[in-house]
């Protein structure tokens, strides 16, 4: 926003803004603002249709899995869910087949018989699992 009878020149070079002219002559982006500008991709998506349960490992997993291509597979951390990757999976799919899973105790996914920790649960997710559509 340029202040009234003052010019500014604004340009974008690598998501910085460089501006010539008065501080008070251009709006700033705010320091706090957090994603893309207007509707997020994620909000658009029929995740329904991409929820599948897959038999890994001897349990059950609940798993998004969209997308075509190579594919990448993400692990949330401690206390998440697949839902943690949100704002990234429709990125991703854009190009590549997005495998996003709950690991066992967390999200949809019902809690293992044995005790849970980060080492057992995400150390071979899926190691003899074939992600196949």
């Amino acid at each position: 926003m340029i202040a009234k009878g003052r010019a500014a020149e604004v340009s974008h070079l690598h998501s910085v803004v460089v501006a010539t002219g008065p501080p008070s002559a251009v709006q700033r982006p705010d320091p706090d603002a957090y994603g893309p500008v207007g509707r997020s991709p994620w909000m658009d998506v029929a995740w329904r249709e991409h929820l599948r349960w897959v038999r890994a490992d001897g349990r059950w997993v609940n798993v998004v899995d969209i997308g075509s291509g190579p594919v990448i597979v993400f692990l949330h951390g401690l206390a998440g869910c697949w839902q943690n990757w949100l704002e990234n999976i429709p990125e991703f799919a854009r190009d590549h087949r997005v495998i996003a899973l709950d690991l066992p105790g967390f999200g949809a996914s019902p809690m293992p018989d044995e005790s849970i920790s980060m080492a057992r649960g995400a150390g071979k997710p899926g190691s003899r699992t074939r992600w196949t559509r």
